[in-house]
């Protein structure tokens, strides 16, 4: 398996000659709903839909996912895998080279010479200014065009690990695609949809864990109908199933929203319908939701951007939550970014929780970059499970619907010793209504080693939970190209886990990895492979992701 994982590092290596100006954006998880993560960097920072992200929650290894959809402040992923991420949790968003990102100020151009006017106006009336303000051209006046991606993904695994012999593997293939002004009334359809298949075959009989199962499933996750919404339009109105695009928080919504929109960036409006379940096949028609938003997109020169809003739901027609939610995002100055987003349920004297307002999730962030050299950064998490009827959350145990919370602290901060070689650090503490524990991380990051334009990429973490305990290790070789982005990464985490009977057992787990991200013309590779080694592991898994863009 290792000479494989090379074989692919090295020819990615050789197949293209140059570097590339990519970038890696670091984000922080703010809010997640079943499988959607959201995210504290949007547009602004180069995030489009269709690009990769990882993350690293502590001790479930790496997870990787797609942006799926991107605000100015936030963004949506939508991650591969059945891992719980916590809020907090830091990942990397690979953003390609000539990306937009947020607007610097304009530079004063010098008078250019060109040849002579080659094109002749045509007749004006002779009682408009010459310089009237150009009408921009209606929606509806644009030519029809279509444009999405259809991608594939294989991931397979081959256990072997603590006298096991199994074999897991999961499929899908799916197709994301909006159509603008096929109608010629300036309207714009999106489609989102997939098809999975996920089993597992395993040596044994039944009481040993033995046995083999397939599940196969077939997912709508967007099918709507959107009239008005662009920059220039006084009102928006989107019909079908959809994420509500000012209040994306409350999840898909098989409904109605309706907004009316402000020349200064001011949105006010409402949505209604059935909230489907965040997970499997998107079960709907058990929970109706309500509610009304006020939200302001930042523009040009003004970074202020802002959304509260009230949500009411109804489970099988019983009365059921009544939700305050709001996100803020402010930059005072060029070197001071200010983030913040809760959520509030409020209850009655009928409802298991105290009657009043619960503060459900909150989360605060500020980062201060000072010079290009340095920065700092400072966040704080609160998370509660919410006293509802909606099954979202499971059947939580009653304990935690009455004392359940998670509270958590990070400090994070980075220094350039030189441009190529960068520190960074993170401590955090977390709190929750049975224990409490702390953390701590310091990576290394070393771009343009030698004439060969290496990256390096290393990294010590220390982690303390209700039942684990561990140093983990990690060193990742990085080298762009002009379109192929490949990583060769080796992780190591010692560990030590509480045993119900209050004993303790101490394990090591390693793991190999090596990928690369191939883009050429419409169409996109991703390849990756890990071997995982240790006292009770060992497995090979190979993960393929194909998409075209048209």
């Amino acid at each position: 398996m290792t000479r494989m994982s090379l074989s692919i590092f090295l020819m990615a290596a050789l197949a293209v000659q140059g570097s590339a100006e990519d970038t890696t954006a670091q984000v922080t998880v703010t809010a997640v709903s079943g499988k959607s993560v959201f995210v504290d960097r949007g547009r602004n920072d180069g995030i489009r839909p269709g690009q990769v992200a990882r993350f690293f929650p502590a001790g479930a290894g790496e997870v990787e996912g797609v942006v799926r959809g991107a605000l100015p402040d936030t963004a949506r992923v939508e991650v591969w895998d059945d891992i719980a991420i916590p809020i907090g949790t830091q990942g990397e968003i690979g953003v390609p080279e000539g990306t937009p990102t947020k607007p610097k100020e304009a530079t004063k151009p010098g008078v250019p010479s060109h040849a002579p006017w080659t094109r002749q106006m045509e007749p004006q009336d002779p009682n408009v200014p010459l310089l009237s303000p150009v009408q921009r051209q209606k929606a509806s006046d644009r030519p029809p065009e279509i444009d999405g991606r259809a991608y594939t993904q294989f991931d397979y695994t081959w256990d072997r690990g603590d006298d096991r012999l199994a074999e897991y593997y999961y499929a899908r293939m799916g197709v994301t695609m909006s159509a603008t002004n096929q109608l010629g009334w300036g309207e714009r359809f999106q489609l989102s949809t997939q098809a999975s298949v996920r089993g597992y075959d395993q040596e044994g009989d039944e009481e040993s864990g033995g046995g083999s199962e397939t599940d196969r499933r077939w997912r709508l996750d967007r099918l709507s109908l959107m009239l008005g919404g662009y920059e220039y339009s006084p009102y928006r109105l989107e019909l079908g199933r959809f994420y509500p695009a000012d209040v994306p928080e409350i999840g898909l919504l098989d409904g109605a929203e309706a907004a009316v929109l402000y020349p200064n960036g001011l949105r006010i409006g409402g949505s209604m319908g059935f909230l489907p379940l965040p997970s499997g096949e998107r079960k709907t028609g058990d929970d109706f939701s309500v509610n009304v938003f006020l939200a302001k997109q930042p523009k040009r020169g003004d970074s202020l951007s802002y959304m509260l809003a009230y949500e009411k739901t109804w489970h099988k027609g019983e009365a059921d939550r009544d939700l305050i939610l709001g996100r803020i995002s402010l930059q005072p100055t060029q070197s001071l970014w200010l983030y913040g987003s809760f959520k509030a349920d409020i209850y009655s004297s009928g409802d298991a929780y105290n009657s009043g307002i619960g503060l459900t999730q909150a989360y605060l962030q500020a980062r201060y970059t000072p010079s290009d050299r340095y920065g700092f950064g400072l966040s704080l998490s609160h998370f509660e499970w919410p006293d509802i009827l909606r099954e979202e959350y499971g059947e939580p145990d009653p304990e935690l619907i009455d004392e359940g919370r998670v509270d958590r602290a990070e400090l994070s901060a980075w220094y350039k010793l030189t441009p190529d070689f960068r520190v960074t650090g993170r401590v955090n503490a977390w709190n929750d209504h049975r224990d409490h524990g702390y953390g701590g991380q310091i990576g290394f990051d070393w771009t343009n080693i030698s004439r060969y334009d290496f990256s390096l990429h290393s990294s010590v973490r220390y982690t303390t939970g209700s039942f684990t305990e561990g140093l983990g290790y990690r060193l990742e070789l990085r080298k762009n190209f002009k379109n192929i982005y490949t990583y060769l990464a080796y992780d190591r985490y010692d560990y030590e886990t509480i045993n119900t009977d209050d004993t303790s057992s101490e394990y090591t787990r390693q793991t190999l990895r090596s990928g690369l991200d191939w883009r050429f013309g419409n169409w996109a590779l991703n390849l990756s492979e890990h071997y995982d080694f240790g006292d009770d592991d060992d497995a090979f898994g190979t993960e393929l992701y194909l998409e075209y863009r048209f």
